[in-house]
């Protein structure tokens, strides 16, 4: 089963959300996971620097105009049918 993420909280200044899925992926990036693959789905590239878990672990999918989070999500979650 393949489990796709939204992290655009990740492109900007991290809130609550932010870190939160800063920390889910930390912490799946060190242990043993039930999924085959985990993809990140972002509107512009994160750099390493910008999070603590090391991002080649996941496969990360930028795609699509920058939008709000919402409109994001919904794009997101129709391209992600296909995989």
């Amino acid at each position: 089963m393949k489990l796709g993420v939204n992290i655009i909280r990740l492109t900007r200044l991290f809130t609550g959300v932010g870190r939160y899925i800063e920390c889910i992926l930390k912490e799946w990036s060190q242990m043993r996971i039930p999924f085959e693959e985990v993809i990140l789905y972002v509107y512009s590239p994160i750099k390493q620097e910008q999070v603590v878990f090391p991002l080649d672990r996941f496969k990360i999918v930028i795609d699509g105009p920058k939008q709000s989070s919402i409109t994001f999500s919904t794009f997101a979650a129709k391209s992600g049918r296909r995989d």
